[in-house]
């Protein structure tokens, strides 16, 4: 049946992605280690050369060129994931994480009015995280209606 074959082929093509997404989410380096060859192939395969030359070189660090205790240091404790929260699933990749600060800096806690310069902003950039910490630990206080940080279907009321 042509249409199972679709769906099987589907899944197949998915699956590596939606475990590195749960990989990345539980901060899983292991796992997101093993999936390095899967997605070496998919680079070559789709002609991401940029990428695959980037895994290949990374698979070569880990596995070949680099001392265990410096593979390990990097690998586990230093370059792959960070969590705002400390919540065991609410892990980030540095480059998503980047895109969440600059977010807040942009256009969260953004200067405005006259006093809104750089100065200011020299001053604010550093207690950004502690603003943060600080509205979500009372919006969660006081129960404020607050905008969703999550991509999700509205719930009918």
């Amino acid at each position: 049946d042509e249409r199972q074959q679709l769906h099987t082929q589907f899944a197949r093509d998915i699956l590596p992605y939606l475990t590195l997404v749960r990989a990345i989410q539980r901060g899983d380096v292991g796992l997101l280690e093993a999936l390095l060859p899967t997605f070496l192939a998919r680079f070559i395969g789709g002609g991401n050369n940029n990428s695959a030359y980037e895994t290949l070189e990374l698979i070569n660090g880990l596995k070949k060129d680099w001392p265990p205790a410096v593979a390990s240091t990097l690998f586990d404790k230093i370059c792959w994931l960070l969590t705002f929260t400390g919540r065991s699933e609410s892990f980030l990749s540095f480059d998503q994480a980047q895109e969440h600060n600059i977010k807040d800096i942009k256009v969260t806690y953004k200067p405005q009015g006259p006093s809104g310069g750089w100065k200011y902003m020299q001053v604010l950039h550093p207690a950004i995280p502690t603003i943060r910490r600080t509205t979500d630990f009372i919006d969660q206080a006081f129960n404020t209606l607050t905008r969703s940080k999550r991509h999700t279907a509205p719930k009918k009321e």
